[in-house]
């Protein structure tokens, strides 16, 4: 049942016949199995887990003894961190935390009181919401006045020339720079390769060797 009351579980039939005998006694039932998937076999284990270092101990770590638990295997073998966006307090940008903004609420702009009713459109704890409505009070007093698509624009523009620094900087930083660069230009041609193959094509034969 969609109930999730007639579900019992058992690694083989002879288990879970015995499991079903204890939850139902004196009650004559037929056990159902699901059709088999190879989906375990052909994903499990996986060579890679991309996430946020913040969750490290409270998700991934879980994940690694969960998963030797039930198939003696490790779930990944390597774990890449990506990096975190952060907001002008240094905080990371978390729903939990209510300073996530849409771009759409920095264009059209938006009054304190809809972004507090963002908040429960989400299924966050009744104490998220609190401390999330506080952040707003203290960050968007007044709410997000309208800017435009220029001014998103113009901020976005901004936020590139931040790889200017990086490029006239010492002779270091601008080789490390120009490597990330390539290296970042080198694969997304490659990803894009099946969807686009002429184009990156053409430009990857024009990458530097």
């Amino acid at each position: 049942r969609s109930d999730g009351s007639y579900w019992v579980s058992g690694r083989n039939m002879d288990e879970t016949n015995e499991k079903a005998k204890k939850k139902f006694p004196n009650v004559e039932f037929t056990l159902e199995q699901d059709p088999d998937t190879d989906d375990l076999a052909n994903f499990y284990p996986t060579s890679l887990l991309e996430t946020g270092w913040d969750i490290l101990f409270f998700w991934v770590a879980r994940m690694v003894m969960l998963g030797i638990k039930l198939t003696g295997q490790v779930p990944f073998g390597e774990v890449f961190c990506h990096a975190m966006i952060r907001d002008a307090h240094g905080r990371k940008m978390s729903k939990s935390l209510g300073n996530v903004i849409d771009p759409v609420d920095v264009i059209e702009g938006i009054s304190l009181e809809k972004l507090h009713a963002k908040l429960y459109e989400g299924n966050l704890d009744k104490r998220e919401i609190e401390k999330a409505t506080a952040g707003q009070k203290a960050d968007y007093p007044n709410g997000i006045p309208e800017c435009g698509t220029d001014a998103l624009r113009f901020a976005l523009c901004a936020y590139t020339s931040t790889a200017n620094d990086s490029i006239s900087s010492d002779a270091e930083c601008k080789r490390s720079a120009e490597d990330t660069l390539y290296t970042c230009l080198e694969a997304g041609l490659k990803l894009l390769h099946p969807f686009m193959p002429f184009v990156t094509e053409e430009l990857y034969q024009r990458l530097p060797r």
